[in-house]
């Protein structure tokens, strides 16, 4: 016997359960956007803009199993997605804000605006992150003086913090290594400091903050300083407890007014930058302005707002960050 269905009189749209599908998802760690549950191309949804070159961490499958992780470039207007390069994980789309590389021939150390004591250049000699013949191999020549590379110089405003960035090659010695800032004359004050063994790790941490990254097979070293005084500077690469023909590996030198270094810029004779990454989608469809929820996941927001929503004027907007 067929029950009797039950029969609902109508009801007004107040009265009805909330929708559980948003308005829109964006995953951009696996390149999936949806409205209203139904799937949308990036392109029909997203403006996205930059204007200049910019590089990323990119991944190529191995053989057997696991990646391989290279630096790569892109072209204006081409979103980056980036991939953690310790883990493997997708972190999906890298938005940036603008930053200038401050350290002249940043892949070119035997270049004179690179001041050598006790150490000689050979210049592309080995395989660079970014999978060009382009690294430097620093070798000691002699135990006097303070072995080592300088760039001469940036010129700090007094205000802001500055953050120094280099890929150090871990198959040649097995070396300790120090980046630290000075002023620019001969003996020189030091700012930040921090010295590394690739055997044994961080052996010295006076900067209030400091990153080494396993980069494969190379080490991401970076060190900041918050409050280098006004006037110029030099970002000095300094080899310690060396035997003379100990060798380093660098690569990708790079000097910026952030409290983190971002991805890598190229110089080749002045300050180069990069823009901004801008990413946005219309409100129409996508958003109700009376009533709605958001929400977002991120990696590394060291600085500035991770999403703003906007009329487009300054009067009626939500933003969050730092």
């Amino acid at each position: 016997v067929v029950a009797v269905p039950n029969v609902l009189a109508p009801q007004s749209p107040s009265a009805l359960p909330r929708t559980i599908c948003p308005l829109v998802s964006l995953d951009f760690a696996n390149q999936l956007y949806a409205q209203c549950g139904l799937p949308v191309a990036f392109n029909d949804l997203f403006t996205y803009s930059r204007s200049s070159s910019a590089t990323f961490v990119e991944r190529v499958a191995k053989c057997t199993a696991g990646y391989d992780y290279f630096v790569g470039t892109v072209l204006d207007d081409t979103l980056r997605f980036e991939y953690d390069p310790e883990t493997g994980e997708n972190l999906g789309a890298l938005i940036e804000g603008a930053s200038t590389n401050l350290a002249l021939y940043s892949e070119e150390f035997d270049n004179a605006a690179w001041t050598k004591t006790a150490v000689t250049i050979n210049a592309n000699t080995n395989t660079a992150p970014d999978n060009t013949i382009s690294l430097d191999v620093v070798e000691v020549t002699s135990l006097t003086g303070v072995q080592g590379v300088s760039i001469n110089s940036f010129t700090a405003d007094g205000a802001s913090s500055y953050t120094f960035s280099i890929y150090i090659l871990k198959s040649l010695s097995n070396f300790d290594i120090s980046l630290y800032y000075r002023d620019s004359i001969s003996v020189g004050t030091q700012y930040a400091n921090l010295v590394f063994n690739p055997a044994t790790g961080v052996t010295s941490t006076a900067p209030s903050n400091f990153k080494l990254v396993d980069f494969g097979d190379y080490y991401k070293a970076e060190i900041t300083e918050p409050s280098l005084p006004a006037g110029s500077m030099r970002a000095h690469i300094r080899l310690s407890n060396m035997a003379i023909g100990s060798k380093v590996g660098a690569w990708g030198a790079q000097v910026e007014a952030l409290t983190f270094a971002s991805s890598y810029i190229k110089t080749e004779g002045s300050a180069v930058s990069r823009s901004a990454d801008n990413l946005s989608l219309p409100s129409a469809g996508n958003f109700n302005a009376s009533e709605y929820a958001l929400y977002t996941k991120g990696n590394d927001l060291d600085v500035g707002k991770a999403y703003s929503v906007t009329d487009g004027t300054l009067n009626n907007r939500v933003q969050s960050g730092v």
